[in-house]
């Protein structure tokens, strides 16, 4: 090949990867600034109503008690329900008792017949502070966390909404 084609194809070379990482920073930025309450909470969707999730979520604390609060334990920051008449999110917390985390999810209306789970903050009593769910931008580092939730709650909610 002679010189010329050389630097059309390491010109573009160059704009290919120029573009792609415009596009990675720009991916980067619009993840850190993400918009609404909960920019980075995991959002798990359901086809069933937002009353029938909720009431599932209690059928499911009250059958295994590991994942319920004990009354101890409670404080007004695990205040369950709305906040007020005007609030989209209805607040349910859960417990890790081997790590003594709070788990902090929300659920809301998505249409009529469809809802959402949100899988929020992990609330840790030793050190009282939280951890945020998707804290990290690269998935990898946040994939322990999310399989821990899929596992100990998302799946008894699962299965109780597939019976």
């Amino acid at each position: 090949m002679d010189k010329e084609i050389k630097d059309k194809i390491s010109l573009a070379l160059a704009i290919l990867i120029a573009f792609l990482l415009m596009g990675f920073f720009a991916f980067y930025i619009a993840w850190s600034f993400g918009p609404g309450s909960y920019a980075r909470a995991e959002v798990y969707e359901f086809a069933i109503p937002e009353d029938s999730l909720i009431q599932i979520i209690y059928e499911a604390k009250e059958e295994n008690q590991n994942i319920k609060i004990p009354n101890e334990l409670i404080e007004p920051m695990f205040k369950e329900g709305r906040k007020d008449s005007t609030d989209h999110y209805y607040y349910i917390f859960f417990y890790y008792p081997d790590k003594n985390h709070v788990v902090k999810t929300a659920t809301r209306k998505d249409g009529k017949r469809k809802s959402t789970l949100m899988f929020i903050h992990i609330y840790d009593l030793e050190t009282r502070s939280w951890i945020q769910v998707n804290e990290y931008f690269w998935w990898w580092k946040n994939k322990p966390l999310l399989d821990e939730f899929e596992k100990r709650i998302l799946s008894e909610i699962q299965e109780k909404i597939n019976e």
